[in-house]
């Protein structure tokens, strides 16, 4: 595990889209346990924006980010330059989710 993993740049990301709510001490702690030594800090950030631009709910989003996580594990995936280009595919920007919301 590493000891220089920056759970607080993920957690912004995921405040962007979920303002009012903060990550578990549990979650950090598996977080950095499972993937903080398959990839580095950019590498989760844009897989939490993935996940939280691809789910309606803040637990679906956690769930949807341990998926990637463990999919690019268990499939030998480990390079960052397959989340930077799912970037692009993904359009939808934190302030329009929280515009929906209230539209609804």
């Amino acid at each position: 595990m590493r000891n220089d993993f920056e759970w607080g740049a993920l957690e912004e990301v995921f405040q962007e889209y979920y303002p009012d709510l903060s990550f578990t001490r549990s979650f950090i702690i598996s977080i950095w346990k499972n993937f903080s030594d398959s990839f580095s800090d950019n590498a989760l950030v844009n897989f939490m924006m993935i996940a939280c631009e691809n789910t309606e709910t803040a637990e679906r989003a956690t769930k949807y980010f341990c998926g990637i996580c463990w999919r690019k594990i268990k499939s030998g995936d480990l390079g960052e330059e397959e989340a930077m280009l799912q970037r692009r595919f993904y359009p939808k920007q934190p302030e329009d989710r929280q515009a929906d919301k209230t539209l609804h």
